[in-house]
């Protein structure tokens, strides 16, 4: 699958760290990304990082990470043959049920569930075509 992304928010009006964190986040979207290796990486605290992304934002770098790789998982549940366990490997995560916990707790479905879902959806519209 082609690494291209397309952001979650207009860039138009935000500050450089937070065009940086969110190009740091969607080039880095297959690793295990946790908010203090981001800060790190862009050479500011957590706590700055933090403050400036969600004053941007309106959210915290974790909860965007957390949408921009469920958003990643999605597309990869409906395209793809991959098995869930290795979508979440994947995406970074260590743990499964983590995984499977925190796309449940942000799609209101478990990823095998929507994965179904969306197959049986694109085998009815190409049935009707």
């Amino acid at each position: 699958m082609e690494n291209s992304f397309v952001l979650l928010f207009p860039e138009t009006f935000y500050s450089k760290l937070t065009v940086n964190t969110l190009h740091f986040i969607h080039t880095n979207v297959e690793n295990p990304l946790r908010v203090g290796f981001v800060a790190e990486q862009l050479n500011v605290s957590a706590e700055h990082l933090i403050r400036v992304f969600k004053k941007d934002t309106g959210l915290t770098p974790r909860k965007y990470i957390n949408k921009v790789k469920m958003e990643q998982a999605k597309s990869l549940l409906k395209e793809s043959n991959l098995s869930v366990g290795k979508i979440s490997t994947s995406l970074g995560y260590k743990n499964r049920d983590h995984f499977c916990r925190l796309f449940h707790s942000m799609v209101e479905q478990s990823p095998r569930k929507y994965k179904s879902a969306h197959r049986l959806a694109e085998k009815q519209k190409t049935q009707c075509v």
